[in-house]
């Protein structure tokens, strides 16, 4: 493992020295009282959410009940229920509230396609950039894309 914070690899080499059986923290002295201790304890300093638990989850979402570790995760959580579907996928008429869940959907259902797209980051279309081309016609449902193109 090569590390470019001296921290971390002090965290990794704590670790590896509590899987070894040695019950004191090389990171802050505690002793623990057997190995699954230590190492459950080192974990914590390393931030592992594999060592949090249900109670770490501070941040709450204000429209349903699911907790999360960080305001990022419970930010981004929110466009489930903001509903803004701004990122539209190129290739098909589907659309996604955050931009991973668009690059996931077209690398699952398009793969074929994604050498013809060019670089990844050009797969995080908004819908804003789209509005002006006519949807890829999947013929779910005949005549649904011309009626909104006669509006």
């Amino acid at each position: 493992m090569t590390y470019t914070c001296k921290g971390s690899l002090r965290k990794h080499l704590a670790l590896h020295s509590a899987q070894s059986g040695d019950l004191k923290c090389q990171l802050c002295q505690h002793v623990a009282l057997d190995q699954d201790a230590i190492i459950q304890h080192v974990r914590g300093h390393t931030g592992s959410r594999l060592s949090k638990s249900a109670a770490d989850k501070k941040y709450r979402c204000s429209d349903c009940d699911r907790s999360f570790f960080t305001r990022k995760d419970a930010e981004r959580h929110s466009v489930v229920h903001n509903r803004s579907r701004d990122f539209l996928c190129q290739f098909c008429p589907r659309t996604y509230g955050r931009s991973d869940h668009l690059s996931r959907h077209i690398e699952k259902s398009h793969g074929s396609h994604e050498s013809e797209a060019g670089p990844s980051s050009s797969l995080e279309l908004t819908a804003v950039n789209q509005l002006d081309k006519p949807p890829v016609s999947t013929n779910v449902l005949p005549g649904f894309t011309q009626a909104f193109r006669d509006v």
